[in-house]
């Protein structure tokens, strides 16, 4: 389940990547980070497998890095730091939908936050608030529908694999 959380979510960064310069009722916008939500969504699976965690989110960076980005390292980098503030935000918050959201969308601004920061610094955007800003809400939103969707439906399986095994031999 946890590869095809991330499978899935890589894929459709990418599949509805197409249509982020569109905007629905010109408020709303597509923004998917849902490779980001998917290190979030997949932690509380692994918490006892820590090194597992942390190799998916090098990996995953570095495939974010070469087929989306073309920014070697970078998001390497940045998907392991996400994954060390994930790890430190569920120590302090239980495997619930509301503290699952909430540590969802630090992870979300966070990383959008430090990768303009690194890409101004670095001279590849200029820096600016109105872009930093630009786009926040709508990336927001459109990722907390993603994880809700995604979360539901984590649970529905496991509260079906939870009935099924408590009815087996």
């Amino acid at each position: 389940m946890i590869n095809g959380v991330l499978l899935i979510s890589f894929f459709l960064d990418g599949l509805l990547s197409i249509y982020q310069g569109h905007t629905f009722f010109h408020i709303l916008a597509i923004r998917p980070m849902f490779t980001i939500v998917a290190l979030v969504l997949i932690y509380p699976f692994l918490i006892k497998d820590r090194y597992r965690y942390f190799r998916l989110c090098a990996f995953t960076g570095l495939a974010y890095d070469l087929i989306y980005t073309n920014t070697l390292v970078l998001n390497v980098l940045m998907f392991v730091l996400l994954g060390l503030i994930i790890e430190h935000l569920y120590s302090f918050f239980s495997d619930t939908l509301l503290n699952s959201l909430f540590i969802n969308i630090i992870v979300i601004t966070l990383y959008h936050v430090l990768t303009f920061f690194v890409l101004a610094l670095i001279g590849y955007i200029s820096f600016s608030v109105a872009t930093l800003s630009s786009g926040l809400f709508s990336m927001i939103i459109t990722n907390t529908v993603f994880f809700v969707l995604v979360y539901s439906s984590i649970q529905t399986l496991r509260d079906k694999r939870k009935k099924r095994s408590r009815y087996s031999l």
